[in-house]
C-alpha cells in the first residue's frame, strides 16, 4: 500500500505522513518534495530519513492519547490484518496503537495478510472500522531458522 501511496505523490497535495518502525524500502529521501514526514523513531529502514523527518518526541505508549486528544491527527491510516478462521480480523503482533488509530482516522485502508500472526485481546479489529480491504499475499519479514546450538557444561571450581 506505501508503495502504491509514493507511485500516486506528484497526485497528492503535501500529505503529512506519520509512522512508525518501517522494514519498507518505500521511505527515501528524494520523496520530501512531496510529503511532510512524521516519525515515531529512527529504527529499521527510518534511519535513512529521519535526518529530514520531524521525529515526535514521546514514548509509544503516548501515541494512543496523542491520537484521542487530537494533538496526532489521522485522516488515513494504512494497516495490515488477518482475517480469523472464525470471521473477524486482527492485527498480529502490532496492537501497540493501532487501534487508536483506526478510532481517530477519517478513512481506514486495510492490507488483508494472511502470514500475520493469529492473535486476539488488543489486536482483534472490527470489520465495520474498515473502510477499504486490499486483499495481499506479500510475506512479512521472515527471521531465519536458528540452529540451536548445544549448551557449553558448566565448569565447577573447587
Amino acid at each position: 500500500m506505501t508503495e502504491t501511496l509514493v507511485a500516486q505523490r506528484a497526485d497528492l497535495q503535501s500529505p503529512t505522513l506519520f509512522f512508525g518502525l518501517s522494514s519498507s524500502n518505500t521511505l527515501r529521501p528524494d520523496l520530501f518534495e512531496h510529503f511532510a514526514l512524521h516519525a515515531l523513531d529512527g529504527a529499521g529502514t527510518n534511519r535513512r530519513v529521519t535526518t529530514l523527518a520531524d521525529i515526535v518526541p514521546c514514548h509509544v505508549s503516548q501515541i494512543s492519547a496523542l491520537l484521542r486528544g487530537g494533538e496526532l491527527r489521522v485522516d488515513v491510516a494504512l494497516i495490515q490484518v488477518r482475517r480469523l478462521p472464525e470471521g473477524g480480523l486482527t492485527l498480529g503482533v502490532i496492537a501497540d496503537f493501532t487501534q487508536a488509530m483506526i478510532r481517530a482516522a477519517r478513512v481506514v485502508i486495510a492490507l488483508v495478510n494472511p502470514s500475520l500472526p493469529i492473535t486476539d485481546g488488543d489486536a482483534l479489529v472490527d470489520g465495520n472500522d474498515i473502510d477499504v480491504f486490499v486483499e495481499s499475499d506479500d510475506r512479512l519479514i521472515d527471521m531465519p531458522v536458528t540452529v540451536a546450538l548445544s549448551q557449553p557444561h558448566a565448569t565447577t571450581l573447587m
